[in-house]
């Protein structure tokens, strides 16, 4: 009798092309961005729209005098990411464009910030006269608050859409509503805000990624965003 030999076992080809596929699929079902080893991708930025960052912020000041109250540069950072984060999530883009980083107190749009400083340079964003606000003092709100007051005149409606005015609206009622406290527990808790702040860190600010503003990861949306940012 012939000595029992062992059959070799089928080999089969692999299909790198599957392979590859079925890696990427699971890197951006669960919102993760490839790249080579030892790299790291920037983080999105967009081209903040400065026409209607001035009228959101406008908005801001005459609706708070409209119902008696005022706003403070963290009333107004605070009702930008609020309003910016809602209507980027139902309607897909935000109001202003703004990118945002996060401070001590909370994420804080980069542009917005500036333009609500004394020193801003309003040329060549702005050609009307500067600042179209009076800035002053609030001591009952801290030792280092603004308000702003006296808007030098109304918010321009045909800038702003109605679903802009919308989020703008419930996002001032949320800031005046919960207060400063309120606010900045509210803000410290989103995810965007959580990935970007280094506790104990040595920078005051730390830039926040858009991608972690949408409630779910969207790359193709993100890269419309940075694309029509850039091209109003």
């Amino acid at each position: 009798m012939a000595s029992e030999t062992t059959k070799p076992l089928p080999k089969l080809l692999p299909n790198y092309k599957k392979i590859l596929e079925a890696i990427l699929y699971l890197i951006r079902s669960r919102g993760l961005k490839a790249m080579p080893s030892g790299t790291t991708k920037p983080l999105p930025k967009l081209v903040p729209n400065y026409k209607k960052i001035l009228e959101a912020i406008l908005y801001l000041i005459n609706e708070a005098d409209r119902c008696g109250l005022y706003v403070t540069e963290f009333d107004i950072d605070k009702s930008m990411f609020l309003a910016d984060v809602k209507h980027l999530n139902e309607y897909g883009r935000p109001i202003t464009f703004d990118n945002y980083v996060a401070m001590v107190h909370g994420p804080v749009p980069s542009a917005t910030r500036d333009i609500l400083q004394p020193n801003f340079k309003s040329e060549p964003h702005y050609k009307d006269a500067w600042p179209p606000w009076d800035r002053e003092p609030s001591p009952s709100d801290g030792p280092k608050a603004f308000k702003f007051i006296r808007p030098k005149r109304k918010e321009n409606s045909r800038v702003l859409s109605k679903s802009d005015i919308g989020a703008l609206m419930d996002a001032l009622l949320i800031v005046k509503s919960l207060r400063f406290g309120g606010v900045k527990d509210l803000t410290h808790k989103h995810p965007a805000y959580l990935d970007a702040w280094v506790e104990n860190g040595t920078s005051g600010a730390y830039d926040i990624n858009y991608a972690k503003l949408l409630d779910s990861p969207d790359d193709e949306l993100l890269e419309d965003l940075v694309y029509s940012s850039k091209h109003p």
